[in-house]
């Protein structure tokens, strides 16, 4: 949120400075743009990436790596600190190494995926059980 109202809260200052002296307006607004365009590289792109045996979280310029071992618990969360999430539909990842907030498009969908990711024997011998169940019935 201060990401967003700090350039624009600027710009309209530059506009409204811009009409007693010129130079000081246009330098606010160029400010502004520049602290708006800053701003979003370390936001944009953000993106989460689940691979064999890590979950990859891409946030702006940072990248961060977590491992499936590590994960502790992963759950539906509104919490509102910082966090490599856009969205305030988030989920909470408590892993060996702290928590961490993230917004996937759809939280059920990946909260699914990445816990047959983190218990891998556990959706197979699943799937088994089921087959052993239709083929004796």
């Amino acid at each position: 949120m201060v990401l967003i109202l700090g350039p624009l809260l600027l710009s309209a200052l530059g506009v409204w400075v811009m009409a007693q002296t010129l130079w000081i307006g246009v330098s606010l607004i160029l400010v502004a743009l520049i602290t708006a365009i800053v701003c979003l590289r370390f936001i944009l792109p953000c993106h989460y990436i689940l691979t064999s045996d890590q979950l990859l979280v891409r946030c702006g310029l940072t990248t961060l790596s977590l491992s499936y071992k590590g994960i502790r618990k992963i759950g539906p969360t509104h919490n509102f600190l910082w966090a490599p999430a856009l969205s305030k539909r988030r989920l909470e990842i408590d892993s060996s190494e702290g928590y961490l907030l993230i917004s996937p498009k759809n939280r059920q969908k990946f909260m699914a995926e990445l816990s047959q990711r983190m218990h891998p024997r556990r959706s197979t011998s699943a799937k088994q059980d089921n087959m052993e169940e239709s083929a004796t019935a």
